[in-house]
């Protein structure tokens, strides 16, 4: 080897050898750096959205309450520990039959179930408010049932002081033991609001996974998503008319499809001869005048009346007749079951050809 070689190589030694040795003094702290260094060129928002609620995910199927504890809302009302299968099943046996038969414990009332008076649907045409999305609400017992019931310690805002408070002063029955409002509650939340219950179309779900990726969207978000449903429920005492005999002044005719359609759905619902009210409805003649003649009745004789007033007397629990707001029955909806209820009667009192 010549001169000029081995000069080569020790210049070449004495210039990468020490770099090497630098290198590999901080090769793994570069390597350390690198996942950093990725982070910081993340979106911010994703960062920050980042954790158990992920908007990207959202279907029509995710639930509300889900949305909203991600969207950073603070919420009341919250689902219990345990929902298995087994305790949703006891809770609608609770609501439909008014005990459990897995306990030794008696009826929660002698007079009424929870079904008597609370429908399932959205649009239930029953006097109390409906158990679909009961729990999404922020307050229970409001206006005139509040005026009309009082509250009773939390139960303005409180799902478990409400449902007691129902089941013991309304009901005129007994508190509900942990067991049956562990099952009770269960049973509640399987009926909680999902986004697909908020008429969400595919480019409203795509627009909100997209804006629930900006922190500062969040807050106009969740102000949205309440809009779209039921939060706290008006209860508004509908006035009586000044003349009975008159009835409610309209601007449309009466609708005698509608009337027959309250008159099922909900006078039967408790009048029937399966039904909680003590007084059953049959099927004849005299039903139809009796019923035309309280329509006509004055003061609190008045059917009118008792639509909006209902019964409440503590002697007489039995005959509790729950009143009817205005927002489950409209005068419309009454002037139209008075309707339907006189051409029964006319159909029932006219001659019949031999």
């Amino acid at each position: 080897m010549d001169e000029s070689n081995v000069s080569l190589m020790n210049f070449c030694h004495i210039l990468f050898v020490p770099a090497l040795m630098s290198l590999r003094v901080f090769l793994p702290a570069i390597f350390c750096f690198i996942p950093v260094l990725f982070s910081s060129c993340e979106k911010p928002q994703l960062r920050q959205s980042a954790g158990s609620f992920d908007p990207t995910s959202i279907t029509d199927e995710t639930p509300l309450l889900t949305i909203l504890k991600g969207l950073g809302e603070e919420v009341e009302n919250l689902p219990p520990d345990s929902r298995t299968e087994e305790k949703v099943e006891s809770g609608y046996e609770l609501a439909s039959e008014g005990h459990l038969e897995s306990t030794a414990e008696t009826q929660l009332s002698s007079y009424f179930y929870c079904f008597d008076c609370h429908g399932l649907s959205p649009d239930s045409p029953l006097p109390a408010a409906t158990f679909s999305g009961l729990v999404n609400r922020t307050t229970f017992f409001n206006g005139a049932s509040a005026v009309r019931y009082g509250d009773s310690s939390n139960a303005h805002t409180d799902l478990n002081e409400a449902i007691q408070f129902c089941s013991s002063k309304i009901a005129r029955g007994r508190a509900l033991k942990q067991p049956e409002m562990d099952a009770l509650l269960a049973y509640l939340w399987s009926l909680e609001l999902k986004l697909g219950d908020l008429s969400y179309t595919g480019a409203d779900l795509a627009e909100l996974k997209r804006r629930s990726l900006n922190p500062a969207e969040h807050a106009e978000i969740v102000q949205e998503l309440q809009e779209r449903y039921l939060t706290v429920a008006t209860v508004t005492k509908g006035s009586i008319p000044e003349d009975s005999a008159t009835g409610y002044v309209l601007e449309s005719s009466p609708d005698k499809t509608n009337g027959e359609k309250i008159w099922k759905e909900t006078c039967l619902h408790c009048h029937d001869a399966e039904g909680a009210s003590e007084h059953f409805f049959g099927d004849k003649i005299s039903t139809w005048k009796n019923l035309a003649k309280r329509f006509s009745g004055e003061g609190e004789e008045s059917l009118y009346h008792l639509l909006r007033s209902g019964t409440f007397d503590p002697d007489q629990p039995g005959s509790h007749m729950p009143m009817f707001s205005k927002e489950r029955l409209s005068d419309t909806d009454i002037e139209d079951l008075r309707y339907f209820i006189s051409s029964l009667l006319e159909i029932e009192s006219a001659p019949r050809e031999d």
